[in-house]
């Protein structure tokens, strides 16, 4: 490098050293001046790119900073910061799976970026991939074992896992760093609410508001508390707080549908809750909600159509399930879906009823009908004459078997019905479950399907001519 050369890239360092400075500063103009001048002098310099997108990222123009930050990586793939940078824009644009991506990159060309491994987490956080997130985040604490926000995202999201008592301690542990630190508060405050500790969690969240009373999700988990306590005007108070806050917030306006059912004022709470499916469609108990509200209306029909709804978006919802069956049962339609012919009977125990579902589906998209608990009782019948006649009826009973089911009185009760009956036992061996002696006694070897590994759609493909045989 000659010696002019050599003061070209001195006066670039100076100049971008200027450029971080005035992007602290919040000098932005100036900032983007400087990098102009610098893309002009150098165009293979990566880091006017990088800072440009750092500008675009602190305006939250988030497309055009993803476009600068890759626009870094092509000059420069080695240079970490883009990949991380690139990563928070994804999370920022919902593009979670390609987010996780970047933050794997960043964390290759360097390991001891604890912000990675956090930020990594909270993408995962966001898929619900809530144990993986948790290994990320526990990577960020060995490199920062002080950072009070990562210990409140792994609390986050161990609290999603239901393993409340544990993201306690991850919550006490950030307000020990943080003592004034309003997440760990509100986060510990919900997690006191999921193990019923009401009075506790009432302190917490008064707390949480006293250091940041703008915060929309702590009202309304506030206004959830409440509810739980039979305080429904206070809840409602809590949760009309938090829309003032946020207008847009759909878990708010459901909260809301549900303290004005409570309170007797249907319409106003049907209203509320048309204004959370407006806000997101994509949630079915928001759907499971309408259908309560339609079904104390007497509006049935449009109280199935609701829960039709929220089946679509997920086919194992109980709550979806047994409104359905109430509502048909006071419509005409209740005697033609109880009393319509099926070939099987699905026998299944309740942490098994998305498996048993996605098999019903699959029978009767090959134009087998199959009866299904909770979808064809008829609530206003008796539901163990309806079980008895249903098997009874049957050609087959088919049973996903699972350490749940193996140990079910009620699974063991209709497969000694099948039995007595003489109908043909299938049964999908769903995990390494030795079969109890129990339902040894009814099933034999031969009537038993290792489906284990592999999809499940596969495995009944393989039984389908069988099963359409002894159908017929």
């Amino acid at each position: 490098m000659d010696r002019s050369e050599n003061s070209e890239s001195n006066t670039i360092d100076k100049l971008l050293k200027f450029v971080q400075s005035h992007i602290n500063q919040g000098q932005t103009g100036k900032a983007l001046k400087l990098l102009e001048t610098i893309r002009k002098k150098d165009p293979s310099n990566f880091l006017p790119s990088f800072y440009w997108g750092v500008i675009q990222q602190n305006e939250s123009h988030f497309k055009e900073a993803l476009k600068c930050f890759e626009k870094s990586i092509s000059l420069n793939p080695r240079f970490f910061l883009s990949w991380h940078n690139k990563g928070t824009v994804l999370c920022a644009l919902k593009k979670y799976d390609e987010a996780i991506i970047s933050f794997e990159k960043a964390s290759e060309l360097n390991p001891d970026l604890a912000a990675s491994w956090d930020h990594k987490g909270i993408a995962l956080y966001h898929l619900g991939r809530y144990d993986e997130a948790i290994v990320s985040y526990d990577h960020a604490l060995k490199l920062e074992e002080k950072n009070a926000g990562i210990w409140v995202n792994k609390g986050n999201s161990l609290r999603a896992s239901q393993r409340n008592e544990e993201a306690l301690v991850c919550y006490n542990q950030a307000i020990e760093l943080d003592p004034k630190f309003a997440a760990a508060w509100a986060g510990k405050a919900t997690a006191l609410v999921e193990l019923s500790k009401y009075p506790e969690a009432e302190t917490t969240f008064l707390t949480a508001i006293s250091i940041n009373s703008e915060k929309d999700k702590v009202w309304n988990n506030f206004g959830v508390l409440y509810l739980k306590m039979g305080q429904v005007e206070r809840a409602l108070e809590k949760i009309d707080r938090s829309i003032s806050l946020n207008a847009t917030y759909a878990d708010a306006y459901s909260n809301r549908a549900v303290a004005l059912e409570e309170l007797n004022h249907p319409n106003d709470a049907l209203t509320a809750i048309d204004k959370a499916i407006e806000l997101n469609s994509k949630n079915p108990k928001y759907f499971v909600n309408k259908s309560s509200i339609l079904g104390n209306l007497q509006r049935y029909t449009e109280a199935i159509d609701a829960c039709d709804h929220a089946l679509k978006v997920d086919t194992s919802l109980k709550e979806a399930w047994f409104n359905k069956g109430y509502f048909v049962s006071k419509t005409k339609e209740a005697q033609r879906i109880v009393d319509s012919p099926h070939q099987i009977f699905i026998s299944y125990a309740t942490s098994n009823m998305e498996t048993a579902y996605n098999i019903c589906n699959f029978f009767e998209a090959n134009q087998i009908k199959c009866w299904i608990a909770p979808r064809n009782i008829n609530l206003i019948t008796s539901w163990p004459g309806q079980i008895t006649r249903a098997i009874r009826s049957s050609k087959i009973l088919f049973l996903p078997l699972s350490e749940d089911s193996n140990s079910s009185d009620q699974v063991l009760k209709e497969v000694n019905l099948a039995n007595r009956f003489k109908i043909p036992r299938f049964s999908f061996r769903m995990d390494d479950v030795k079969l109890s002696d129990e339902l040894m006694f009814f099933l034999t070897d031969r009537q038993i399907y290792d489906a284990s590994e592999g999809h499940l759609y596969h495995h009944l493909n393989k039984i389908l001519p069988d099963v359409k045989t002894l159908t017929r």
